[in-house]
């Protein structure tokens, strides 16, 4: 075969760590840099954010280290690409390498993702006004997994978690394991053994009232309405929701939360699909607490039309909400 060439080594290490080895002829290496990656370099990467918090600058610093790694494993396989005696003699032995490199891949990696499911921080896209203004459609953020290790999951918290669904009928993912799962992001206003009612657009918990002080300002949603902005008090979290004063909102009777349920409410109260309406959700449903906001543009729209240079130059010019990148979700 024909000696390697440097580019294709570093290409293909970017694609995948390991990979540029296996092109240069190096496929013990390869496994061994694909395994420390994988096994030990993901999991120290999650004790940081463990220790540290899932913080914008603690996440954007894991990345460029993560991006310097990867800088060395392709000049290591641009290093080892030098001379024909490194590479493999045939097609045959590149593809057999290659094989047996993918199939220990896709159980070294199967494993690392699944711990990382339960471990690390993961990011999530706000889709709709429901979380309004906490969250905004666009808003793009990271949600911490580990933290609901570290800390139970109280009155106030905002949490991404399953929920399924049938078209537009949702269900506690729980009840109905026979339809496909969607990812929710909703504040915890209600814990196990609560009992919770909405009266005239009030939220009651345990038969008192959760103070609310109106803010004297109005905020204009995605549809041009104007809704007032008030401050809500859960066990001293202070958190910001809205109101329609010219929508009845809906009101549901006393009801106690069952034990291991969570009841979820969005801060856009007249205008969230949430546990008002389908029901509690189990505490293996959450996935995670909202962190931080990492991105935020005003799109939502398909993403054939990110492939338009004339989209990307208005988003991040006229669209791109820079205020909101690093915002801690409260």
């Amino acid at each position: 075969m024909k000696p390697a060439k440097r580019w294709l080594a570093v290409v293909f290490s970017l694609l995948l760590p390991g990979l540029g080895h296996i092109y240069v002829g190096r496929p013990a290496r390869a496994i061994l840099i694909f395994a420390l990656v994988e096994l030990c370099f993901a999991p120290m990467m999650a004790l940081v954010v463990l220790v540290a918090g899932a913080t914008f600058t603690i996440l954007v610093g894991l990345g460029c280290i993560q991006l310097a790694v990867v800088g060395v494993i392709a000049w290591d396989a641009v290093r080892l690409s030098e001379g024909e005696r490194r590479n493999f003699r045939s097609r045959r032995a590149l593809i057999a390498a290659l094989f047996s490199f993918v199939v220990v891949a896709s159980v070294v990696g199967g494993v690392a993702v699944a711990a990382r499911n339960d471990l690390i921080v993961k990011a999530y896209r706000s889709p709709s006004g429901a979380m309004a203004p906490t969250l905004l459609v666009g808003d793009h953020f990271f949600a911490d997994a580990m933290s609901l290790n570290r800390h139970p999951i109280a009155r106030g918290d905002v949490v991404v978690f399953n929920v399924a669904k049938d078209g537009r009928s949702i269900f506690p993912a729980d009840q109905r394991p026979d339809l496909p799962t969607d990812q929710f992001v909703k504040r915890v206003v209600g814990l196990p053994g609560d009992t919770v009612e909405v009266r005239s657009g009030n939220l009651y918990l345990n038969g008192a009232a959760v103070p609310v002080k109106a803010a004297g300002r109005d905020f204009k949603d995605d549809a041009g309405r104007a809704l007032g902005i008030a401050d809500e008090d859960l066990d001293g979290r202070v958190h910001t929701i809205l109101d329609d004063v010219r929508s009845p909102g809906h009101d549901i009777a006393p009801t106690k939360i069952p034990e291991g349920r969570y009841f979820m409410m969005g801060d856009n109260r007249d205008y969230s699909n949430d546990s008002r309406y389908w029901g509690t959700i189990r505490r293996e449903e959450i996935l995670g607490r909202a962190a931080e906001i990492y991105w935020s543009w005003e799109f939502d729209d398909s993403t054939l039309k990110l492939l338009d240079p004339r989209t990307w130059r208005d988003l991040l010019v006229n669209r791109t909400r820079w205020d909101r990148i690093g915002r801690r979700v409260q």
